[in-house]
């Protein structure tokens, strides 16, 4: 269902049937933040969903907030793509702090969000309790700090795999990482 401009009012009669769904996706497809209650009702209420791609939407931290909600009572989900939606540190602290109850969430990927240290950080504090094994947190403005922050729970988190380009890091950044590797 990606790319068919369905808008909100064509999304909510698909999420509101996708109960048996594996995977959905409704990447740029022009939905706003009222997607999101009917988004969390899914997730609450999925037992079977894997993957949900919400890539290149409008779902800002209103949005953010309702898919959050959902998160913390989904058993099954292992992939969320929430990138190009807007969410800010706002929307990135809600998430972070649903994704420990979130047992078999994997990968997440939060680029193009418009985050910064703040919500990168509280990312950071849950990572040693949650799954994820891909992070995925491309163009956004975190700076060399807050990697620094990261590289001291690296060791302490499940992750295998992380993108953090065009973030703007400089050499501290990348040092950072390296030592932690």
């Amino acid at each position: 269902m990606a790319e068919n401009d369905l808008k909100s009012e064509g999304a909510i009669p698909i999420i509101k049937s996708a109960g048996n769904l594996e995977v959905l996706s409704l990447a740029k497809n022009f939905m706003r933040s009222d997607v999101g209650k009917p988004l969390a009702k899914l997730l609450k209420a999925s037992k079977v969903l894997k993957k949900l791609h919400l890539e290149f939407n409008e779902l800002m931290v209103a949005g953010a907030k309702w898919v959050s909600k959902g998160i913390s009572f989904n058993k099954s989900l292992e992939v969320l793509n929430i990138k190009g939606n807007i969410i800010g540190d706002e929307g990135l602290v809600l998430l972070a702090s649903a994704l420990t109850s979130s047992p078999n969430l994997k990968e997440l990927d939060i680029s193009l969000n418009e985050v910064g240290p703040a919500g990168f950080q509280a990312l950071c504090d849950v990572l040693p309790a949650c799954q994820l094994t891909s992070l995925t947190c491309a163009k956004n403005f975190l700076g060399d700090d807050v990697l620094g922050y990261f590289a001291t729970v690296l060791d302490q988190s499940k992750l295998r795999r992380f993108d953090f380009s065009s973030c703007r890091l400089n050499d501290a950044g990348l040092i950072y990482l390296i030592n932690a590797l």
